[in-house]
């Protein structure tokens, strides 16, 4: 069984502190969520699959979160200015294998999060599944899979820093963060068939990154 592979998506990646600044200008000005209620991350939201009425609250991310169905006339919009200032980041998002993006998002770490699974969805492809992008320094990275009352933390590339890990075999969670932690995740309508193809080239490429029990 496969727990996490590197993904074989180059692209550039920005200043640290230019993603750090940005975070904390557009964020999510809700304390309300429970992400927040409990400690876990603060979000910050980079592109969704329709224009919301604000990119400040919450209830962004309610179009997805209510309902995880595809819906009509998708189209991706990213939050103003995010494209022109990360083209890196925009083209990772758009190459990854969804027919349709339901929210993606910088996420920062605020403690330690136990050992758990995301939601569950009939749109669930092959494992690995859930995409991740790692903005922050990685050589500080506190994430890790959890198998049989082990933790495994993967080795994340530096210049390949997108990756996906296993959701639904397995729980996943994060040490408490030392400095500033921030990755970026994607969820959504994925396209089985290219993203089997993605995870299949990855796992070829990657080989000696590829965490397998």
């Amino acid at each position: 069984m496969i727990l996490y592979t590197p993904i074989d998506i180059e692209f550039e990646m920005p200043n640290e502190q230019e993603i750090i600044d940005w975070f904390h200008k557009h964020k999510i000005q809700d304390t309300n969520y429970w992400e927040y209620r409990e400690g876990r991350h603060t979000w910050c939201y980079v592109a969704l699959r329709q224009e919301p009425k604000s990119w400040y609250t919450y209830d962004a991310w309610l179009d997805w979160a209510n309902e995880r169905q595809p819906i009509d006339d998708p189209d991706l919009v990213f939050h103003p200015g995010f494209e022109e200032r990360f083209p890196g980041l925009a083209k990772c998002i758009r190459e990854l294998p969804f027919d349709q993006i339901g929210t993606s998002g910088f996420i920062m770490q605020m403690n330690e999060i136990p050992a758990h699974q995301d939601t569950i969805t009939e749109y669930d492809p092959i494992e690995p599944r859930r995409y991740i992008i790692y903005v922050t320094d990685p050589e500080e990275n506190t994430f890790y899979l959890w198998y049989n009352g082990k933790k495994y933390y993967p080795n994340i590339d530096n210049k390949y820093r997108c990756f996906a890990f296993n959701n639904n075999d397995i729980e996943h969670g994060a040490d408490a963060p030392i400095n500033t932690k921030i990755l970026l995740s994607t969820v959504g309508i994925m396209n089985e068939q290219k993203h089997k193809e993605l995870i299949q080239r990855s796992i070829e490429k990657f080989n000696n990154k590829v965490i397998r029990v």
